[in-house]
């Protein structure tokens, strides 16, 4: 469960791969290092058949070798 900025509760369907990659490629880095704890990669299924292999390597997140976002300070 999360509450919006209204306070109203939602399910946060990490489970759906739109949901958790969006999710995960904006999450705030403490957050993001906190879903690979004891977790070394996710496969998402992407757009027209397409994978992400989310990783959290060198205290960043990486799609495959791509590393996305600025790694934390």
């Amino acid at each position: 469960m999360i509450k919006t900025e209204d306070k109203q509760q939602l399910y946060f369907r990490f489970y759906d791969p739109r949901v958790f990659t969006t999710y995960i490629a904006s999450a705030p880095p403490e957050q993001a290092a906190e879903w690979f704890d004891g977790v070394s990669a996710y496969a998402v299924e992407g757009e027209a058949g397409t994978t992400h292999y989310f990783r959290w390597r060198r205290n960043q997140l990486h799609d495959g070798e791509t590393p996305i976002g600025a790694p934390p300070n």
